[in-house]
């Protein structure tokens, strides 16, 4: 198995003077590993955590009072923005922010779909 320190080393001889990109998660499956990089710009601000943590503004896209159920894992809302003719529609999130979704534990997956199915 390789080391996550060795295989960031690899990478980033690979990319010539490019500097290599964040790894924030590694996973392995038949034996082949992948690397999963982190896009977003360092200035980010994710709408979803900014919702998660209360905060109402043009960042986010949710409202306090959209939040319809909430647990340790999740949160789920009604969307505010609607679209064309669609009334709104629920959105089920981790409340910990995840870059992808391999990087979604086994728990938390879980948990989403449960409150999803419940929607």
């Amino acid at each position: 198995m390789v080391s996550l320190r060795r295989l960031t080393r690899f990478v980033s001889s690979t990319r010539g003077n490019s500097p290599a990109p964040k790894v924030t998660g590694m996973y392995r499956k038949l034996h082949k590993i992948t690397i999963m990089y982190n896009h977003a710009p360092k200035d980010y601000k994710c709408p979803i955590c900014l919702a998660v943590e209360g905060i109402e503004s043009g960042d986010t896209m949710m409202k306090q009072d959209d939040i319809f159920y909430r647990d340790d894992l999740v949160m789920a809302v009604i969307n505010s923005k609607f679209v064309g003719n669609n009334p709104g529609h629920a959105i089920v999130v981790p409340l910990k922010h995840y870059e992808n979704l391999y990087e979604l534990p086994e728990k938390e997956a879980n948990q989403i779909m449960k409150v999803a199915v419940q929607c």
